[in-house]
């Protein structure tokens, strides 16, 4: 006998039939489906762009005009696109935990309070360094 909650082709309805494990596997496949169904319209969209910005430049060769000016349509086109492009390759935003401090931070790292030492043979040398510096004079 199955368990009532692994999905099997066998069962004779199982199209019909739907499983919480391949529900979510299939919501995850869509979402990165669409992400990259927006990457593809942000970079057709830049391209359109790029290719009125030619045809527009060409024309004004033909015309014998110098420097044409990039249109609106053209800018807008651009900006469009690369948000886009940008916003589908982003995926999942997270939230930003500071009160997570689970692992030791990179700045922390080399310091071990264990091994600090206050107290070294240094306090046996002041006599020797008083004993040979003059006394600075008293007020």
């Amino acid at each position: 006998a199955q368990a009532p909650s692994t999905c099997s082709s066998s069962s004779p309805k199982f199209w019909l039939r739907l499983c919480p494990r391949s529900l979510a596997h299939l919501a995850g496949q869509a979402a990165m489906a669409i992400q990259i169904w927006m990457v593809v319209a942000g970079f057709a969209m830049i391209c359109h762009a790029g290719s009125d910005l030619m045809a527009d430049k060409a024309a004004a060769d033909l015309l014998g005009e110098g420097i044409s000016t990039v249109s609106s349509q053209v800018f807008l086109e651009v900006i469009i696109g690369a948000v886009m492009a940008m916003w589908g390759s982003i995926g999942e935003f997270k939230p930003i935990r500071i009160d997570d401090s689970k692992k030791p931070r990179w700045e922390s790292l080399h310091c071990r309070p264990d091994f600090q030492c206050y107290t070294n043979r240094a306090k046996l040398i002041r006599p020797l360094l008083e004993s040979s510096f003059p006394q600075p004079p008293g007020e």
